[in-house]
């Protein structure tokens, strides 16, 4: 389906055109339009200098990258701790996702307990035994979602009370 574009010597302006391009559907990290790139070309001097060229001209933005990718995966129901690993993949530093935690305010709590209602809108057995493991398989699937515990906890709690 998708053909892997065959590896050239690029000139600038036509290594541009492919960034340009990648860069109008979504936002990258650095890292990322770098790997993109690379399928391209192995001049890695001509990537370098065309990701710094995007940066001067504000084509790319590591920032705004995290800004928008923290947006979009707490919307979906992810927790800070979920979202910070994935964005270190991506090449992003503990300060960019701080600068984006204050420019995006979340309220990890809140999101916790819709998450976890979304998720499990019935409520646990009343066996204790086939509730204990209901129980722990909820605190996992919270825990991989990347809620820290406190969160998790008042995600339980709170829900509970709803029903």
């Amino acid at each position: 389906m998708f053909v892997k574009p065959e590896k050239r010597h690029y000139k600038f302006s036509e290594l541009q055109q492919v960034a340009i391009r990648l860069l109008a559907r979504r936002e990258h990290s650095r890292l990322e339009l770098f790997n993109k790139l690379q399928n391209y070309t192995e001049q890695l001097a001509l990537i370098e200098q065309l990701l710094d060229y995007c940066c001067e001209h504000d084509y790319l933005s590591n920032q705004r990258y995290t800004d928008s990718y923290l947006r979009l995966r707490s919307a979906k129901g992810f927790g800070l701790k979920r979202i910070w690993q994935e964005l270190k993949e991506k090449g992003i530093t503990q300060q960019q996702l701080q600068s984006a935690l204050v420019n995006e305010p979340q309220d990890w709590f809140a999101l916790a307990l819709k998450t976890y209602q979304k998720k499990y809108s019935r409520a646990l057995p009343r066996d204790y035994l086939a509730c204990q493991k209901e129980s722990n398989k909820r605190y996992q699937f919270m825990l991989y979602r990347g809620f820290n515990r406190e969160q998790i906890q008042y995600a339980i709690e709170n829900s509970a009370q709803s029903e």
